[in-house]
């Protein structure tokens, strides 16, 4: 499944409609401050390992920025983990 574009008329991506691409993924649960543990130490960078995530509490972490392309969506990655 690709995505789509209007036809003949819309330059650049004016026209562009991911609607197929957006529904293929569940949306993700938010959760409240309520559920975010108070973390010792506010606006931090942490750079590591994420399997050893022992320096930061359980259910402190309110935002992750990644780089890209983790999840892009692409018909390639169909073949991760294969040869």
């Amino acid at each position: 499944m690709g995505t789509s574009t209007s036809a003949f008329g819309a330059g650049k991506r004016e026209g562009h409609d991911a609607s197929d691409f957006y529904a293929r993924f569940t949306a993700p649960d938010i959760s409240t401050d309520d559920h975010v543990a108070t973390q010792p130490e506010l606006d931090r960078i942490w750079r590591g390992d994420s399997r050893d995530m022992s320096a930061i509490a359980d259910n402190s972490v309110a935002l992750v920025v990644t780089s890209p392309p983790y999840f892009a969506g692409k018909e390639y990655e169909l073949a991760l983990g294969e040869g």
